[in-house]
């Protein structure tokens, strides 16, 4: 039976849990690609919320992890911490896979937003890149809901309390302002901010987000082994194309042939009109790693 929050039934309501990835350019990365600032994550319907956190507890506690309440998981761990010393990189990855399968049976979603440093920002209303990003993905969210209601749950920032507040004040005011292109009408209040080592579902994106980001700068083998297990829970626009929506890298003009190397979309669509990919005068246009 379906509930009520607020004016928003429960059924039409979904949660949009956020976290963030930063990558520097290494010598196997793409050429001329700068530091790459995403957010994204994980959107799961609040129906599917409870057994959705159940399942994921269960993959936590199965012998071959056995992975402790209080531990943190994440795409990269710190040095020293427990899934880096008891859980080789190979049952890391078994386990990733397992978390992000999961979150497709539980019909989640996906949506990342990447905006590159050496780039101006996309939305003028941000202070920051790492703000540009996270307002992107908000963005495509809030496209994504149509007529439906959502609540954005954002994992706490690293840095000090003045950094961690600024960035909480301006989320909220982003959130009652809007941006120049989306007043997030949808969202039915103002983003929460959890740590990640409350909640799995976090974890889950911390996932989604980085293994996108290091795909989109290049790849690695760990991350090409897991791609693909992101992209399918990547939404599609109303034209059919994953770029846009499930993905959107900043600036565009710089990187909308990645749409078809990374996503495979065949078109880029730009107003009503489908572009065909790779556009050959724009970079990235011959071969994934390398400038026309």
């Amino acid at each position: 039976m379906a509930g009520v929050y607020g004016s928003c039934w429960v059924s039409e309501l979904h949660h949009f849990y956020i976290d963030d990835s930063k990558i520097r350019p290494k010598a196997h990365h793409r050429q001329r690609m700068g530091e790459l600032v995403a957010a994204g994550g994980i959107i799961v319907d609040v129906s599917r919320l409870k057994d959705f956190e159940n399942a994921i507890d269960t993959i936590c506690r199965k012998e071959s992890y056995d992975i402790p309440d209080s531990e943190n998981i994440k795409w990269s761990p710190d040095k020293h911490s427990w899934l880096r010393d008891n859980l080789e990189r190979g049952v890391r990855n078994a386990l990733y896979r397992e978390l992000l399968q999961c979150a497709d049976e539980h019909d989640a979603k996906v949506i990342v937003a990447i905006s590159d440093l050496k780039c101006k920002i996309a939305n003028q209303k941000a202070l920051d890149h790492e703000m540009d990003a996270t307002l992107l993905v908000l963005e495509r969210f809030d496209t994504w809901l149509g007529s439906g209601h959502g609540m954005v749950f954002l994992s706490k920032p690293s840095g000090g309390s003045k950094d961690q507040m600024k960035f909480i004040e301006e989320c909220i005011e982003h959130r009652q302002n809007g941006t120049d292109y989306v007043k997030f009408d949808s969202f039915v209040s103002n983003p929460h901010i959890v740590p990640a080592k409350q909640s799995r579902i976090l974890q889950v994106a911390d996932l989604a987000v980085s293994i996108t980001n290091a795909k989109v700068a290049g790849g690695d083998k760990y991350a090409d082994a897991l791609f693909e297990y992101v992209l399918k829970m990547m939404p599609e626009t109303s034209r059919g194309v994953k770029g846009g929506l499930g993905l959107k890298i900043h600036p565009s003009f710089k990187y909308r042939n990645l749409y078809h190397w990374v996503l495979g979309d065949q078109y880029y669509v730009e107003s009503s009109t489908g572009i065909p990919l790779p556009i050959e005068s724009y970079p990235y246009s011959t071969e994934e790693m390398r400038w026309s």
